[in-house]
């Protein structure tokens, strides 16, 4: 898989949550003005309560949406040979035990992962730990990762 179907990959699951978190936000918004859940006492909170998921919903779908319309403006070009580690690098690194792992770099949505024949691919940003960790690096140069004992080594940044 390379560099532009990941990126498509998660522009199609950054769309696919937005569709589900605009859904579920008007099903709980419904459920606040529904003359049902009027609450006939002070301890009857449902429609209250109802009014906060609605409302953390549709901050939800905001951010989402913000995050789908970078990943839409991205530029998804292979980065050179020698560049170093920067937004919109694919990003595949290597610990002292031969496992892989492939990460992609984004202003927004860190936290999801898209499954690609060579295993997932996490995307990251560079205000994450491990984000501020890469920027800057390039392949062969060695990383420390949160609390890991032995370095991981930047194989591929494209």
């Amino acid at each position: 898989m390379n560099k532009a179907e990941i990126h498509k990959a998660f522009i199609e699951k950054l769309a696919a949550q937005v569709a589900a978190i605009t859904l579920a936000s008007k099903h709980a918004m419904s459920d606040v003005t529904d003359p049902e859940h009027k609450a006939r006492s002070k301890y009857e909170t449902f429609s209250l309560e109802a009014s906060y998921l609605a409302r953390g919903q549709s901050l939800r779908v905001e951010e989402l949406r913000d995050a789908l319309s970078i990943l839409r403006a991205m530029p998804v070009s292979p980065l050179p040979h020698g560049e170093k580690v920067q937004l919109g690098a694919w990003v595949v690194l290597m610990d002292h035990l031969g496992e892989e792992q492939q990460l992609y770099i984004t202003p927004l949505g860190g936290g999801l992962s898209v499954d690609t024949p060579e295993g997932p691919v996490a995307m990251i940003t560079p205000a994450s730990p491990l984000g501020r960790a890469l920027m800057g690096k390039s392949a062969g140069d060695a990383v420390n990762l949160g609390n890991a004992t032995e370095p991981y080594s930047i194989l591929i940044v494209a």
